[in-house]
């Protein structure tokens, strides 16, 4: 068992850094809560902590936007309708001049060129984006479209620094032609190894919320209900699975993002004759008491940065088996941590390397302990937020504001 440190918080003077603090702006577009979005209320908690001033300028009505009022934290809601849109701009003018912001973090395209427009015209902060690939497989086609002109402009106008969350994604910035190499960091996204700690997570909660017998194999899949996250694919490989092991159980966790996907889900469920093995749960806010009770996370998706689904189940001691797509094999070792699966996805290998880990407990058991030494080592959310406060007193210090 793991005992890790309990959280400190703004009031642990060790925890708080001894330079001045910062007034940091982060802004968000998306209207649903993924991974993203769920890091940037992380990074933003992390460097209040530190005792820096945050505030977030957030999509209006969006589902961080609530999840935020809750926390208590300072929220500005805004339309961010478009590239421009003329309300969401000025209020961002606004609001960078009123509060004397230094730094401007966006987590997403849209609220970057906004970002970025807003300290062209305001003349206050220093925008830095945070991207998780551009990752374009046909790079030659995209630099001859007028898309890949706009965001290589963008990036070097309008951006003081960028940062991707892998090399990976570095690799993809800088191969691509879109940025040189110079201009961009790598931080990788953490983990807060207090709250994900196996040694102090209650188990069995969540087994008997879903009734969910002790000594059953229960999988998860943790993700928006989306395509490209493949939980219609997870069901097929459950389905074959519970046909030789009745002691099987699939959780699918997660808000749809894509109706008619989630419709496609639903729909299969209806006529599966496994369905009672199969739970959804919607968005939860306790997933670390998910993993507790979890003996295997897969995330077949086709589309990722870095999973911070793949990270909270290493922290959690959970074996990982992930598509091995853009910087999923910089967390999973395949063999070590768990297994990385090739795109396009075999589901005969899937299905293969699940029942491998279902078989064997030990197995899990020894992936799971190496996966929890590996996010130690590199995913502390602790040493994640004190990377990025570094990156902005450098472009501060570049620039002669600090």
């Amino acid at each position: 068992m793991h005992h890790s440190r309990p959280r400190r918080t703004m009031s642990d003077p060790e925890h708080r850094s001894l330079k001045p603090s910062l007034k940091v702006l982060v802004t968000n577009t998306m209207p649903f809560l993924g991974g993203a979005e769920k890091w940037a209320w992380k990074l933003g908690q992390g460097l209040l902590d530190r005792g820096h001033i945050v505030s977030f300028a957030v999509r209006s009505r969006s589902e961080l936007a609530a999840l935020l009022h809750r926390e208590g934290l300072s929220v500005h809601e805004l339309p961010m309708g478009g590239d421009a849109e003329p309300y969401s701009l000025l209020s961002l003018v606004r609001l960078t001049r009123l509060q004397k912001t230094d730094i401007i973090l966006s987590t997403c395209e849209r609220d970057f060129r906004l970002a970025g427009l807003a300290t062209r015209i305001g003349g206050r902060g220093r925008v830095i984006p945070r991207l998780r690939s551009v990752w374009y497989p046909d790079r030659s086609h995209w630099k001859k479209t007028l898309r890949f002109q706009r965001q290589r402009f963008n990036y070097n106008f309008l951006a003081s620094r960028i940062i991707t969350n892998s090399v990976g994604g570095k690799q993809d910035l800088v191969e691509g032609g879109w940025v040189t190499d110079e201009k961009v960091e790598v931080v990788y996204n953490g983990v807060d190894l207090a709250l994900y700690d196996p040694g102090r997570v209650e188990r069995g909660r969540i087994r008997e919320e879903f009734h969910i017998p002790r000594d059953a194999v229960v999988t998860t899949l943790t993700g928006r209900i989306a395509m490209e996250k493949g939980q219609v694919l997870f069901v097929d490989v459950g389905e074959r699975l519970l046909r030789f092991n009745p002691k099987l159980y699939f959780m699918i966790i997660g808000n749809p993002t894509s109706q008619a996907y989630y419709e496609e889900l639903l729909k299969k469920l209806e006529t599966s004759p496994v369905r009672d093995h199969f739970i959804l749960t919607g968005f939860r806010r306790d997933v670390e008491r998910i993993l507790a009770d979890t003996d295997i996370l897969v995330l077949p998706s086709i589309e990722e940065g870095l999973p911070n689904a793949v990270l909270e189940a290493m922290a959690m001691e959970c074996p990982v088996i992930a598509t091995d797509v853009c910087a999923t094999s910089e967390a999973v070792e395949d063999g070590v941590t768990g297994y990385l699966i090739p795109v396009p996805i075999s589901t005969d290998l899937l299905t293969n390397r699940l029942q491998n880990l279902i078989e064997d407990r030990s197995l899990r058991e020894s992936m799971g302990r190496r996966g929890r030494r590996k996010v130690e080592l590199r995913f502390d959310l602790e040493e994640s937020v004190r990377n990025y406060e570094e990156v902005f007193r450098r472009v501060l210090a570049e620039k002669g504001t600090l």
